[in-house]
Parts: structure tokens; sequence; C-alpha cells
């Protein structure tokens, strides 16, 4: 965020000068921290996202949607952790008012808040191990990122490796 000033603080920038390297998600992001930090040593290593474990053989939505329940069901799929930032609860409404019974809010991450969701069409599964994870991504219809202060793109790209839309708010 080069022009907001919230990120240019001195102490940032002497953390970064001083710093054995700084890790860039883009070549872009790269060229920054070497332009705006003398003596930075910047290194380009990607958004995190290792397209070999989306692509491993024997993942299977069908094993998703039959484990929890959901075969026949469309998956609006929410990967994060349950907290209000995230505002789950917004999604649980506007997936409440869907005209159509046939669609279930999918929620996978450690649970924050211990607050209880108000929702028959919301199914949350808590953390899962990753052949599970796998699997959801690989069983759902949409995506939802339903965070308003995410500070990374990764839950996005993910999904991105596996299943067609995904719905971003913020």
């Amino acid at each position: 965020h080069p022009e907001d000033l919230y990120h240019h603080f001195r102490v940032y920038y002497r953390c970064f000068a001083d710093a054995a390297a700084i890790l860039a998600q883009t070549a872009y992001s790269a060229e920054l921290f070497a332009r705006l930090v003398p003596g930075a040593r910047p290194v380009q290593v990607g958004p995190g996202v290792d397209d070999a474990v989306f692509s491993q053989p024997g993942i299977s939505g069908h094993r998703f949607r039959a484990k929890h329940g959901l075969v026949g069901q469309k998956i609006v799929l929410y990967v994060g952790r349950k907290e209000p930032t995230k505002r789950y609860d917004l999604a649980a409404k506007a997936v409440d008012l869907l005209r159509t019974a046939d669609v279930k809010h999918v929620m996978i991450g450690a649970d924050i808040d211990q607050q209880p969701i108000d929702s028959p069409r919301v199914l949350y599964l808590g953390s899962l191990d990753q052949e599970d994870l796998l699997d959801a991504y690989d069983a759902c219809d949409v995506f939802l990122l339903d965070a308003f202060d995410a500070g990374s793109a990764n839950p996005a790209l993910r999904p991105q490796r596996v299943v067609p839309p995904v719905a971003g708010a913020g």
C-alpha cells in the first residue's frame, strides 16, 4: 500500500533495512521494498499457494458431500476463523434470504468467538484436516471470502485452484 501513510512509519523502515530478507509475494512488492527502503533485501517468494497440493489425486468433492449430508445441495463455502470481523453473520443472513432451499453455507475454521450460529442453512464444521479441507474446496459451488479486513489474498487464491466462482466483500 505505497499510498497509505499508515504503512510508512519509520520503525517499519528500520526493521526492513535491518532484516536479513524481506519476503515479497510479487515482483512489484519486491521492487517497491527495494525502492522505498535503501539497503533492503527483498526476495520474491510468490503468494504461498502450492498448486501441487490442489491437484493431488484422490481429492473428492463427492466424498465431502456424502460425509456431511450435502448430496444434492449447493455449497457456499467459507474457510477461515469464525470471528466477528469476518462477518459470517452477514453471510448466513444472505444465504437465509435465498429463495431456493438447496443451498448450504458451509463454514470451516477455528471458532474464535464461541458464538452460536442461528441459521438452519449453516453447517459449521470447525477445523478440518487437510484431506477434508481439500475435498470441501472441490465440493463447493461458490467460495465466499467474507472478510472486510483480509490482510492477504491467499484465502481467495486457494479455491481458485479447484472451484469456479469466488465472491468477496470489502
